[in-house]
């Protein structure tokens, strides 16, 4: 485990050339708060890092509520540490993150406050089913303080508190940390990535073009088509991608404790079963193949 204070003058530098774990999922274009572009953007310095909202807040001041809670209640040996504390991963020195607590040595605690109405989004305690940005960034920190384990407790409302336990998976791990330094090289480079939507496009066009206008060539009208085909097709690749989480979570509440699911005949439908790294996916039975959802 590497630990390593950062003082306020030389933090914004580090960060630049790094990737933290609130910003790991944002830099793969696994966040729903945040695209690729935007953290390149701000990792450019060309606008400001995204601010709290009350939501937050309220999660850092919860923290320390929760962190007792859990000490007593669970037993749970808890270290917290200052806000200058820095963990970097020895094998991807660019991964960084601040941590919520160590319990011991070998386990993560990353504390969550959300709102009720997201509830849906995750499963069962105990299991690691949680949404994409949540696993990514529990596995971006186990990697910077190099763990085997978290424990996530999460509080939805004021009154629903549940923990979940997500494994380390090292192949996940090297997965996100190419895909980081892939993100990391365009940010030296000065290229920003592939605009995920027209939002993405307004904010490259405003903040990243400096010095004069640039030069411009005439689009046809063939081209001009294709742009337009272009933006409707990445709306439709986004609506299907709504829908498909959506009909994986209602998957996984009507399989609850199950195995499997098969249709009237018995033939096997869809499978929850812990993949080579014991993480736990559904996986949907076709004639010839099975493919991981």
């Amino acid at each position: 485990m590497k630990q390593r204070g950062f003082s306020p003058g030389n933090y914004r530098a580090r960060r630049r050339a790094g990737i933290g774990g609130s910003e790991a999922a944002a830099s793969i274009g696994e966040s729903h708060w945040r695209t690729r572009c935007e953290l390149w953007l701000e990792h450019k310095g060309l606008i400001p890092p995204k601010i709290e909202n009350e939501q937050m807040e309220l999660g850092h001041v919860f923290e320390k509520v929760a962190v007792e809670h859990l000490r007593r209640k669970h037993g749970w040996p808890i270290r917290r540490f200052s806000q200058t504390t820095v963990f970097c991963s020895r094998e991807f020195p660019f991964m960084y993150g601040h941590l919520d607590g160590l319990i011991g040595e070998e386990t993560l605690l990353e504390i969550k406050a959300v709102d009720s109405k997201y509830r849906s989004e995750y499963g069962q305690p105990e299991t690691d089913d949680v949404p994409d940005d949540v696993f990514v960034q529990c596995q971006h920190n186990m990697a910077a303080s190099e763990t085997k384990g978290c424990r996530l407790p999460v509080v939805f409302g004021t009154r629903d508190i549940s923990i979940f336990s997500i494994k380390r998976s090292d192949s996940f791990i090297r997965d996100i940390a190419r895909e980081e330094k892939e993100f990391l090289d365009l940010v030296k480079s000065g290229k920003p990535p592939e605009p995920d939507c027209e939002e993405d496009l307004k904010l490259i066009c405003q903040f990243w073009w400096k010095g004069g206008k640039p030069a411009q060539r005439v689009a046809d009208k063939t081209l001009a088509a294709s742009i337009e085909r272009y933006r409707e097709v990445t709306t439709d690749v986004l609506s299907r991608e709504s829908q498909r989480q959506s009909i994986k979570k209602m998957i996984r509440e009507y399989m609850g404790p199950y195995h499997e699911l098969v249709d009237e005949s018995g033939q096997i439908l869809v499978t929850h079963k812990p993949d080579v790294n014991g993480v736990w996916r559904l996986h949907f039975k076709k004639k010839k193949a099975e493919v991981a959802a």
